[in-house]
């Protein structure tokens, strides 16, 4: 599903019937296919970034081109400057061709992203940070914005991480594509989402 966003409500429906229709092999058969990564890299509301280092030394390139793949994004998406609201990044992780001893954790990854996002989109804390102190009025408000970190001017709120294992005609270095989400939890985390999609498509089969 994309984020819930005026007329997408149709997509999402679509998805849902979509779904409905796959049986378990059908289901084999997509998960085993590169369709899923072709789907994913095309996603226009996607920012799609490098493989990750896996050799020793190769850190500071991979920053680099997190850094320039973000400034791009960013200059193809005005809307997105400057930020008005805390965000969430929601990223998903296709690993690289690599034996099958070699692991790397999925939060030192974001954890290589998340300073570089911050330096360049300049999100907000918090929704009281875009607001100056000695214009409000209130003084409960006046004080919580005044309360708020000064070391950290800058900061998502959060992020959501999901591996996804490679796939025969996958692109041997690997990816992460990473969506920008509002923190607003009506419409859930990532996790909820596809549980939601497995849930109606269970409830599909049961009804066969």
């Amino acid at each position: 599903r994309w984020s819930p966003v005026p007329g997408n409500e149709v997509v999402s429906i679509t998805w849902d019937v979509r779904l409905c229709g796959l049986s378990v092999r059908d289901l084999y058969s997509l998960y085993d296919s590169p369709i899923p990564s072709i789907w994913l890299n095309s996603l226009p509301i996607r920012v799609m970034l490098p493989g990750i280092p896996i050799r020793e030394g190769e850190t500071d390139a991979f920053k680099k081109k997190v850094r320039k793949s973000l400034m791009l994004f960013l200059s193809s998406h005005k809307i997105l400057t400057p930020l008005r609201v805390p965000v969430i990044l929601q990223a998903i992780y296709k690993p690289p061709e690599v034996p099958e001893n070699f692991y790397k954790d999925l939060d030192n990854i974001m954890r290589l992203i998340l300073p570089i996002f911050n330096d360049i989109f300049k999100p907000p804390p918090s929704h009281l940070s875009v607001f100056n102190s000695a214009e409000i009025e209130d003084e409960y408000i006046k004080r919580r914005i005044e309360a708020l970190p000064k070391s950290m001017p800058y900061s998502v709120v959060g992020y959501e991480i999901m591996g996804i294992p490679r796939r025969r005609n996958d692109d041997p270095s690997g990816y992460i594509t990473m969506g920008i989400t509002a923190n607003v939890n009506t419409y859930g985390s990532l996790w909820n989402k596809v549980d939601e999609i497995i849930r109606k498509w269970s409830e599909c089969l049961d009804k066969r």
